[in-house]
């Protein structure tokens, strides 16, 4: 042991791991008591070890919160180093859990605790990876403090080069004496996550595993995991079913859901953020308790999977269906060659479950001369019909009761209206049942009540109004309370007989997904179940809904429209969904992630990729572009989560920890973002298609947007650069439909803008330089795009002389962070090929050299030119017109 490090003075050993040695000492010159963390001397020439130890001192020098314990500093003495951190006194969780379980409202009280610092750690990019009782310290006062992230690395982090140094760790089985051992595996095996166990790459979500692991342990005094051997743990945390009915009886229901989701071995069907766990456990403390557990059920497997065309199913006769004890059976729905669709995001089953529905567009040679409609197929029918009414659907589809009838959204082909209607799935004409235009009296959220009523939702969300289906005024139902922060997208009564029916929402200002319960009689409306969407209810008392690329059951009450039981997974990689009433039959466009991912990522100027800043399953849907803000830490990405969004919301991706966040709600469809100087986020918005205006808005979630330009014209689509002053705004839009130009605003004037670049030549997307000297654009003057840069001169802008940048084509330009050079993309044959062209401004602007850069631009819907030679590319690696929606058809299901 030793005596003295620096102005240390070591008393005594606390503790000694894999990872080092503890020591409790007293700081002479804050005269405060520390722990000081040394590793062993044996280890000090493994540099694989030292790297750890490295990379925990600044692993924890980021982190500072109440519920973590902090480091002080770093020193080094005769070869060795050592970690100078927080010393908080109290006893360790393990020690409080040899006395026996702890009451339920002590172990709540605790699992929040644990669960904010941890969740601090997670928005700091760190990962713990050994959650443990030994590793919880409570204070005297009651305070939990999480220790030891010796174990903890980064989101960004690689695999260590040393395979056991990334593994769980294997010891023995009681919790209160489970070190990490050198030179075994790492984490403790009743603790760690199944992942960890297959030795697979792990995330965020295997620390939320393990909190699930400590909380059922708080609760019952055991760990559910626990073996004789580690060989045994491993085995149990992969195999072994975890009992609720062991729970106390005073465990809340909302409890022992959490337990339930925390609990799932496949990680997809978790948490996503342990900071959802911990407002769910704030909010058990309101929720009735009910005796027992209801002892979980696992995810159905060992379907038979059989991949066959339609044709074939037909030509079959579907006679098997008829056999007794039917087994589950997945059948694809393989679309013709003719039939190729873009998807816009919603499909519907029959209550029957014979025929399917979608939103989409036929793609043909032309993209104008095709919009969005309805498009229905029989299952005993080869190929897909589109029904007559139903040009510019957008939004959902609903089938009625009956399935006779389809509800949807059609939007107005020259007035910036929409109005829904309905439509005989065998054809025929659809009847008009509401208009909605901008400000109007009924928002785009409606649903059945019957097959002879729908209802549907105010603009404003303060009342219910009902409609006839065979057209006619709106009736007011019933005033709603309780909905300031909620968003309607649709509405599904669960029976015939509910007195409630229930909305699927977005919370505006949070951001995440929930449905809603509406009361027909009171106008109540409450949180029915968080982080759900796309609901579906059966016949026999199953609520279906969507939660993480996945399908969940949940026991559920048609009547009294409540949730009875803890919800379990059923299907995963799930993208879209509908299924028939009776839960025979489900039918969904799978999640193809080896195909249809969205990435924002770092990419050397040879093409090397250096690393990615995000990376998620990719929708069938809309993008646009991406925008750095001015201290170069933060992202503003514009894209579609919400598949029925014409365009998408702006989200925050911050490029050090990679975490995103949306900052504009959900009934504000925001694209085409950019930064203001003063950190402000600019953007168009899409209020009534097809025209939009422009918005600005703090940055963060839940600030208020407010109009950054005057409506004097009717904004479509286009792109914002603003000057590095602030003061002037180059907007490329339309005046009217086939006349694109660029305009010029001063910002903050209220004054109208005026004609910058708008001629004959359709110039578009102009960017300022960066101090605000020059103009990038392109136009197509000479029969096809080019790059051209001009002096920016506010008052006389065609005064300036024009010239050439690109040379053989060229289109949406960029400038580099110097000013020296301008990038674009090629067009035609080169429209995946990245330019550069080298300039000289002074005494005049000239071409030095072009260059290609050899990055590849296919599936890239915007890039940013880094100062250090980089690239940020946002992209997909699919391009949009080979992403075919495959349907998949499941019969006899009943999950």
């Amino acid at each position: 042991m030793i005596d003295r490090l620096g102005p240390y003075e070591v008393s005594r050993e606390l503790g000694r791991g894999g990872m080092g040695v503890v020591y409790l000492a007293t700081d002479t010159r804050l005269d405060r008591q520390v722990a000081i963390k040394a590793l062993p001397a044996e280890l000090a020439s493994d540099s694989a070890r030292l790297e750890r130890f490295e990379r925990e001192a600044k692993t924890l020098a980021t982190l500072n919160h109440p519920n973590l314990a902090g480091i002080h500093g770093v020193e080094e003495q005769d070869g060795a180093r050592y970690l100078v951190l927080e010393f908080v006194e109290g006893e360790s969780l393990a020690e409080m859990l040899d006395r026996g379980p702890l009451p339920v409202e002590d172990a709540v009280e605790l699992a929040v605790q644990i669960a904010a610092g941890v969740e601090a750690a997670h928005e700091a990019g760190v990962i713990h990876r050994d959650l443990k009782p030994a590793n919880i310290i409570v204070t005297p006062e009651g305070q939990a403090k999480v220790l030891d992230f010796g174990l903890a690395r980064t989101d960004e982090g690689g695999q260590s080069s040393t395979g056991a140094l990334d593994s769980p760790t294997m010891t023995t089985p009681q919790p209160q004496h489970s070190p990490t051992i050198a030179g075994a595996i790492l984490g403790t095996a009743a603790y760690m996550s199944p992942e960890q166990a297959r030795g697979r790459r792990v995330d965020k979500r295997t620390d939320i595993w393990s909190f699930g692991v400590l909380l059922y342990e708080m609760l019952v005094g055991a760990s559910p995991f626990h073996g004789e051997t580690a060989t045994d743990s491993i085995g149990a945390v992969l195999h072994k079913q975890f009992d609720l009915d062991a729970l106390p009886a005073a465990v809340p229901y909302g409890v022992k859901r959490v337990l339930d989701r925390c609990l799932e071995r496949d990680k997809n069907l978790r948490y996503r953020d342990i900071g959802d766990v911990r407002i769910e456990l704030l909010r058990s403390s309101d929720e009735p308790v009910t005796a027992g557990g209801g002892g979980r059920r696992g995810i159905p497997i060992g379907r038979a999977v059989a991949a066959v065309v339609l044709i074939g199913l037909i030509a079959s006769g579907m006679g098997w269906l008829l056999k007794p004890d039917p087994q589950p059976e997945t059948l694809d729905l393989a679309i013709p060659v003719s039939d190729r669709f873009d998807l816009i995001g919603s499909i519907a089953l029959s209550p029957s479950g014979q025929t399917v529905a979608m939103i989409a567009r036929e793609r043909v040679e032309e993209a104008e001369s095709s919009t969005f409609a309805v498009y229905v197929r029989g299952l005993s029918e080869p190929r897909f019909r589109k029904l007559p009414g139903t040009d510019r659907a957008t939004g959902f589809v609903q089938f009625s009761p009956s399935g006779q009838s389809l509800l949807v959204r059609v939007e107005d082909a020259v007035r910036p209206a929409s109005e829904f209607v309905s439509v005989p799935v065998t054809g025929g004409p659809a009847v008009k049942l509401y208009e909605i235009v901008q400000n109007g009296l009924l928002k785009n959220c409606a649903g059945y009540l019957s097959e002879k009523e729908i209802l549907a939702i105010s603009s404003d969300r303060s009342a219910l109004y009902r409609i006839s289906t065979s057209g006619g005024s709106p009736e007011l139902m019933v005033n709603l309370t309780g909905v300031e922060d909620w968003n309607f997208n649709y509405l599904v009564r669960p029976s015939p007989d509910s007195d409630a029916i229930i909305a699927d929402s977005e919370n505006r200002t949070v951001g995440f997904s929930g449905l809603i319960r509406i009361d027909l009689k009171s106008g109540a409306c409450s949180l029915l179940i968080r982080d759900a969407e796309d609901p579906a209810v059966l016949a026999d008392g199953s609520l279906m809904f969507k939660r993480d690329n996945a399908i969940w059951s949940a026991p559920f009450d048609r009547d009294d429209c409540e949730i009875s039981g803890p919800a379990r997974g059923v299907l995963t990689d799930v993208n879209l969904y509908a299924v028939d009433r009776g839960g025979e039959r489900v039918v969904y466009v799978p999640l193809d992630e080896d195909s249809q991912r969205i990435s924002v990522d770092s990419v050397h100027v040879n093409g090397r990729l250096i690393r990615t800043l995000y990376d998620a399953p990719g929708r069938i849907g809309f993008y646009s572009r991406i925008s750095l803000s001015p201290d170069g830490n933060r992202l503003l990405m514009s894209y579609s989560e919400d598949l029925d969004l014409p365009r998408g919301r702006l989200w925050i991706l911050d490029r050090n920890s990679g975490l995103t966040r949306p900052i504009t709600p959900s009934d504000e469809t925001a694209f085409i973002p950019t930064w203001m100087p003063d950190g402000r986020a600019a953007y168009y918005s899409l209020r009534s298609p097809p025209n939009s205006e422009i918005m600005s808005m703090q940055a963060m979630p839940g600030a208020l947007s407010e109009q950054l330009l005057p409506r004097d014209r009717a904004f479509i689509g286009g792109d914002l650069s603003i000057s590095p002053d602030g003061r002037h705004l180059l907007v490329s839009t339309y005046t009217e439909p086939g006349e694109p130009g660029i305009y010029l605003y001063d910002v903050g004037d209220g004054e109208s803008g005026r004609a910058f670049y708008a001629s004959s030549a359709n110039e578009s997307l102009a960017v300022f330089s960066p101090d605000g000297r020059w103009v990038a654009y392109q136009a197509n003057g000479t029969g096809r795009h080019e790059v051209y840069v001009r002096p920016f001169n506010a008052e006389n802008p065609e005064s300036e002389p024009i010239y050439p940048v690109s040379e053989s084509g060229g289109r949406s330009p960029e400038w580099s962070s110097d000013g020296r050079t301008v990038y674009y993309r090629g067009v035609g044959t080169q429209r995946n090929a990245l330019f550069a062209a080298e300039i000289e401004t002074e005494p005049a602007l000239v071409v030095t050299a072009r260059r290609e850069v050899l990055i590849d631009l296919q599936g890239v819907w915007d890039f940013i030119p880094m100062p250090d030679g980089t690239f940020i590319l946002f992209r997909s690696n699919l391009e949009a017109e080979d992403q075919i929606p495959v349907f998949r058809a499941i019969v006899n299901w009943k999950p």
